[in-house]
């Protein structure tokens, strides 16, 4: 049960007007916040925005520990400026060194992703990280296949055949994102993971690029499918090559003008 330590509560109901489902709280004579039953504690989805927007820390949970939350310290967050230039400075590598990207690095990496968000914070993707060079260049071979089969794209496969692999780019290696087939925010919550891991691959020195081919490849190939051992219930959702760039980009292109309309 979500519990309100009526002692430190300052009534401000921020946890109310936070909660996804803010109809599970009521107020109680003395205007405290509290859960109308426990059969209102179903639709908790435990993102815990209760517990870490309470500035007395009046809420717990017995299956969380408050003392577990990081605090946000304002100086610890970039500056406009610094944003800016983060998020402009983002580019697609497509040329790979011939080094292995450690584990250590990698689980760092990867880890940024437990804090992406997710439908209903039902946080269910899955990854395979396909770490050997070997391995990847064989789902290139099959990813040549599978467009012979559908006749598509003879000029890519005839460079792929000529050596250059323009389908995995020749990369060390493969991050797949895996979620459930019925899933339906399956694909959104599976780009946002590979979002965050676009924005943070350069604080690492890592390069990345969304491998689209491989994920089109995945949901129609058996023999990629066969090669990734999914299950009957598993998809590919989205997926990135991934290294150590040959080359650093020096200069942010222009882009479009945004499109908006105010209704």
């Amino acid at each position: 049960m979500i519990k309100i330590d009526t002692a430190k509560c300052n009534k401000d109901y921020m946890c109310i007007n936070q909660c996804p489902y803010g109809f599970m709280y009521e107020k109680d004579d003395e205007g405290f916040p509290v859960i109308k039953s426990s059969l209102f504690e179903k639709y908790c989805i435990k993102c815990w925005h209760c517990i870490a927007i309470c500035p007395k820390g009046a809420i717990s949970h017995p299956g969380v520990k408050q003392e577990n939350f990081e605090q946000i310290k304002s100086n610890d967050l970039p500056s406009h400026y610094q944003t800016e230039k983060f998020i402009r400075s983002r580019r697609s590598f497509r040329s790979f060194k011939k080094k292995s990207v450690p584990d250590d690095v990698i689980s760092k990496w990867l880890d940024f992703t437990r804090w992406s968000p997710t439908a209903s914070n039902s946080q269910q993707i899955s990854w395979i990280i396909v770490k050997k060079a070997a391995k990847v260049a064989h789902f290139a071979d099959i990813m040549v296949d599978w467009l012979k089969e559908k006749r598509s794209y003879p000029e890519i496969i005839e460079h792929c055949e000529q050596g250059h692999d323009i389908l995995l780019r020749s990369a060390p290696h493969l991050l797949i994102a895996v979620l459930p087939k019925d899933y339906f925010w399956a694909m959104t919550d599976a780009a946002t993971a590979i979002s965050y891991l676009e924005l943070t691959a350069n604080s690492l020195g890592l390069a990345i690029c969304w491998a689209g081919y491989f994920t089109k490849a995945a949901s129609e190939s058996p023999a990629l499918i066969n090669a990734l051992n999914l299950t009957k219930n598993e998809k590919i959702a989205a997926a990135l090559m991934f290294g150590y760039p040959v080359y650093r980009f020096n200069r942010i292109p222009e882009r479009k003008e945004l499109s908006v309309r105010y209704l």
